[in-house]
């Protein structure tokens, strides 16, 4: 249950509802996380145009979802976990793609390097290397594609912690993340570890 009250649909204003209907009508339904944004309607509409626009952006949806995958693990979010894994599943992307992706690597080369620099991004909290930026740019990302990483990870932040705080309900098929059982298991399974990167 939802530390926060549900919306009421009579008591909001137009423009939330113009948003709420936009994003059910998008997405063919309204999950509990919009519902709860929708508390604050600056803080809906703030997330919905930032969505919307990087929707529009460089990188493409595959990326886009392999990138809140990695962070939702990162993070530990079972929302934002369960939510993009099926979202990643309605796109197309296989069990084996997203398994991988929230450790962070892919078969593919530059989606691996991407996923990568995110995960450093997040961890050391910005304070990255000039290597690491040199890297994306030999494997091939421009100056754009590497700010819109960096605004895909501020984006989900805001819905991982979000969720934690308010404890969602998920209404996804549940996942449950890998750093609960193995982060113990393997010491190197350090995602949860800020200030600890590769």
């Amino acid at each position: 249950m939802s530390r926060f009250d549900t919306i009421n649909i009579d008591m909001i204003d137009n423009e939330t509802k113009e948003l709420l209907n936009d994003y059910k009508n998008g997405h063919g339904m309204t999950p509990n996380l919009i519902k709860g944004l929708a508390c604050s309607p600056a803080v809906l509409k703030g997330y919905y145009l930032f969505n919307e626009a990087l929707s529009h952006g460089q990188l493409n949806d595959k990326l886009q979802l392999l990138i809140s995958l990695m962070i939702a693990e990162l993070n530990g979010s079972s929302y934002c976990l369960a939510a993009n894994s099926a979202l990643s599943r309605m796109a197309g992307i296989n069990e084996e793609e997203m398994l991988m992706a929230r450790r962070a690597s892919a078969a593919d080369r530059r989606v691996d390097r991407a996923l990568k620099f995110a995960r450093a991004v997040l961890i050391t909290r910005g304070r990255i290397q000039d290597s690491d930026i040199q890297e994306m740019k030999t494997i091939g990302y421009s100056d754009s594609e590497i700010v819109e990483i960096i605004a895909h990870i501020s984006l989900n932040i805001l819905t991982n912690l979000f969720a934690e705080v308010a404890q969602t309900p998920v209404g996804f098929p549940k996942v449950k993340p890998l750093t609960i059982d193995q982060e113990k298991k393997n010491p190197d399974v350090h995602y949860r570890k800020l200030g600890t990167a590769e």
